[in-house]
C-alpha cells in the first residue's frame, strides 16, 4: 500500500492524511501514542496517534508515518493553540527517539518569532495568543516517560437557554443604525442597516497581501466605516449638499471607486457634524479573540511580514487595536464587536435557520466554511458559544503526496505549497480560490489544452518569474483578474460541457470530505452539518458536484448551501430581493449586522 501511495505521491496525485492513517493501523503490533493539550483556559484534550513498530516499517514506510503525525501534530495546533503539548512515550521507544523528541526543532519553539519558518509559522499565533491573556511563558513541547495527566474533554451540555432562542434574540435590532462589514481578500463588503431596514450596501476591492505597511490595511476600513456614515447622512435630506459633494459621494460609494478619491470625497464633508453608529459588527480574516486580531500569519498580512520582518510584532498592535480605532465611530468603545468570518458565516446560518421551519438544523451548534479567496472555517458550539481557539482549518494538511506540484513557488498557480507558510498539502491550496486555479490549469493541460489557451488568451494565465524560476500566475496589479478567472471557470463548469471543469469541483468536494473527517478527530463538534458561503457555491452546479464527491466519504453529515434558500430574517430577505447583490456573496456582511447584538460571543 505505501508503494502505492509513494508512486502516486512521485507522479502528482494526492495521497490524503485519512488514507495513510488507515494503512498504519493495518500492521501488527499497533501502539498508541498520547497527545495532550493544555488549552488557553488551561482545560485538557487527548490525541491518540497509532504507529506500529518502527522497525516494522521500510524508508519509505517511516517517512509517510513521519509526516503523518508531523501533520496532524501541526493541525491540532492550527486548530486549538494552546500553551503546551505533552507527547507520552517510553524513554527506550524508537519513535521517541526519532521522532517525537525531534518536534519541537521542527516547530521551532526556541526560535525567535521573526525566524520561524514552515511549521514555525502556527507557533507564531499560539504565542501571540498568549500574550494576549498575558501568560508567563510562550508554547512549549514536552515528552513523558507517562502519562501523569488526568484528562476530562467532556463538553458541557445545553444550558436552560436553547440555541435557537439564543439566536432569536439577536435580531431584536430595534432603531439602532448599525454597521456590518465583511472583510475579504479580494474585497471588503458592508452593509448598513437603521431598526429593520437595510439603507445600503458598498463593496470595495482590494489586494491586501500586496500592501507593504499596517498602515495601507487599517486605513481603508477606517475612511470606509467613515464614508457610511456620511452617506448616511447626506441620504437624510440632499437638499442641504451642493452639486460637488453629492456627484463626489455617488462616485465614491460605486463599486470601481478607489481609496485616494474616497478620501478627497471625504474632504468636502470636513466641516460636517457626523452621526455615530450605535453598534459595528465586523469579520475579519484572522485570528480573533475577544475582539483583538491575534493571529498575524495569514496571507493578507504576508507582503507587510516580509516588508517589516523584526518591526512586525510591533506595528501589528495597530491591526490587533483595531476594534479601538473602529470604536470612534460608536457611541460607546464597547459597541464594536468583531470575530474571525469563519465563525460569521457559521453565526449567520444560525440566526437565518433559527427564524425558519428547520430551526432543529443547529440543535447541536453551527459548523460553516467559507470558499473564496481562502477557506475560512467557523465554528458555534451548541451552547451557542465560539470557541477561543485560531481553528485555522486552511493550513491543514491533508495531502501527504503531490510531490510534483511542491517543487513550485507558492505564488505559482500550480503549486500545492502553502502561501504563508510554504508547507504543502494544506488546505489553502484545494478548497479555495486557488484551488479551483490549480486544478482547472492541471486537467486543461492533461486533456484539454483548448481551454487551457483560452485562459492565456484572455489574460487569466500569464508566464512570469518568481524568484528566478519561470512560473504561472494571476494578474493582479494594474487589474486584479482574481474574480473575473474564477467566474470564468465557474460559468464553464455550469454549462456541463465539460469533463475536465467537473473533474475540479469534485475534487473539492472530495477535499471538504477530508476535511470532515480530520475535524471529527481533532475536533470532535457535536455537529455534523457543515454549511458553506463564499463565490465558490454560488452556482448550482458547481455546488452540486462538490457535494456529490463529499458525500461519497461523508455519511453523518451534508454540505448545505448559504445562498437564499436561508434568507429568513428581515435584513436577509431584503439582501436577496436585491437587484445587484447576491445572499452568497452579501450574506457575512448582513450577518454582522445581527452579529453587533449578539449576546454570547
Amino acid at each position: 500500500m505505501f508503494n502505492e501511495f509513494a508512486r502516486r505521491a512521485q507522479t502528482g496525485q494526492p495521497v490524503f492524511m485519512s488514507e495513510v492513517e488507515a494503512a498504519l493501523t493495518l500492521y501488527k503490533e499497533v501502539k498508541a501514542y498520547s497527545l495532550v493539550l493544555r488549552l488557553f483556559d488551561n482545560s485538557l484534550e487527548e490525541f491518540l496517534i497509532y504507529l506500529p513498530p518502527r522497525q516494522a516499517l521500510n524508508a519509505t514506510e517511516r517517512d509517510f508515518a513521519f509526516s503523518f503525525v508531523v501533520a496532524r501534530v501541526y493541525n491540532i495546533l492550527s486548530a486549538y493553540g494552546g500553551r503546551s503539548l505533552s507527547i507520552v512515550a517510553p524513554k527506550e521507544d524508537e519513535w521517541r527517539t526519532e521522532l517525537f523528541n525531534e518536534l519541537p526543532k521542527i516547530f521551532q519553539i526556541d526560535a525567535q518569532r521573526s525566524a520561524r519558518t514552515g511549521y514555525g509559522k502556527v507557533i507564531n499565533v499560539t504565542d501571540r495568543m498568549l500574550d494576549n491573556i498575558n501568560a508567563e511563558r510562550g508554547f512549549f513541547i514536552e515528552i513523558l516517560d507517562e502519562n501523569p495527566i488526568l484528562v476530562n474533554s467532556v463538553r458541557e451540555t445545553n444550558g436552560d437557554q436553547g440555541l435557537v432562542e439564543l439566536f432569536k434574540k439577536s435580531i431584536n435590532v430595534e432603531e439602532r443604525l448599525i454597521l456590518g462589514m465583511d472583510i475579504g481578500g479580494t474585497d471588503i463588503k458592508i452593509a448598513v442597516s437603521k431598526g429593520n431596514s437595510i439603507l445600503f450596501f458598498k463593496e470595495y476591492d482590494w489586494n491586501p497581501a500586496n500592501f507593504k505597511e499596517i498602515d495601507e490595511l487599517v486605513d481603508p476600513i477606517l475612511i470606509l466605516t467613515k464614508l457610511m456614515l456620511v452617506n448616511y447622512k447626506v441620504g437624510l435630506d440632499q437638499t442641504l449638499y451642493n452639486e460637488a459633494q453629492l456627484d463626489g459621494l455617488k462616485s465614491a460609494m460605486a463599486g470601481d471607486c478607489g481609496i485616494k478619491e474616497i478620501k478627497a470625497t471625504l474632504e468636502l464633508f470636513l466641516e460636517e457634524q457626523l452621526p455615530v453608529f450605535d453598534e459595528i459588527g465586523l469579520c475579519f480574516p484572522d485570528v480573533v479573540i475577544r475582539n483583538r486580531i491575534v493571529g498575524g500569519e495569514v496571507y493578507k498580512t504576508r507582503g507587510i511580514r516580509n516588508n517589516l520582518q523584526e518591526r512586525y510584532e510591533e506595528e501589528f498592535k495597530k491591526l490587533s487595536q483595531l476594534h479601538s480605532s473602529l470604536s470612534i465611530f460608536c457611541k460607546t468603545p464597547d459597541k464594536v464587536h468583531m470575530t474571525n468570518d469563519g465563525p460569521m458565516a457559521a453565526f449567520t446560518a444560525g440566526v437565518e435557520l433559527a427564524c425558519s421551519s428547520e430551526a432543529q438544523i443547529i440543535e447541536d451548534g453551527v459548523f460553516a466554511h467559507t470558499l473564496g479567496t481562502e477557506l475560512g472555517s467557523g465554528w458555534i458550539d451548541e451552547k451557542g458559544r465560539i470557541p477561543e481557539i485560531p481553528l485555522e482549518v486552511y493550513n491543514f494538511i491533508i495531502d501527504l503526496g503531490s510531490f510534483t506540484q511542491r517543487d513550485y513557488h507558492p505564488d505559482d498557480l500550480r503549486s500545492v505549497n502553502n502561501f504563508n507558510t510554504h508547507i504543502g498539502g494544506t488546505l489553502q491550496k484545494y478548497t479555495s480560490q486557488s484551488g479551483v486555479f490549480r486544478l482547472a490549469i492541471e486537467y486543461f493541460q492533461k486533456s484539454n489544452l483548448p481551454l487551457y489557451d483560452e485562459l492565456v488568451t484572455k489574460g487569466f494565465v500569464v508566464e512570469g518569474v518568481l524568484d528566478g524560476e519561470p512560473a504561472l500566475i494571476v494578474p493582479t496589479a494594474k487589474q486584479d483578474l482574481r474574480k473575473p478567472f474564477l467566474e470564468h471557470l465557474m460559468q464553464l463548469t455550469e454549462t456541463g460541457l465539460f469533463k475536465e471543469c467537473d473533474q475540479v469541483f469534485l475534487d473539492i468536494g472530495r477535499c471538504l470530505a477530508e476535511t470532515w473527517l480530520e475535524l471529527e478527530i481533532i475536533l470532535k463538534p457535536k455537529v455534523k452539518d457543515r454549511f458553506l458561503f463564499g463565490r465558490l457555491v454560488k452556482e448550482p452546479r458547481c455546488f452540486a458536484l462538490m457535494q456529490k464527491s463529499y458525500k461519497e466519504i461523508v455519511k453523518e453529515g451534508k454540505l448545505l448551501v448559504a445562498d437564499s434558500s436561508i434568507a429568513n430574517t428581515s435584513l436577509m430577505r431584503q439582501l436577496e430581493a436585491h437587484p445587484q447583490y447576491t445572499v452568497a456573496q452579501f450574506a457575512q456582511a448582513v450577518g454582522a449586522l445581527y452579529f453587533a447584538n449578539y449576546e454570547v460571543r
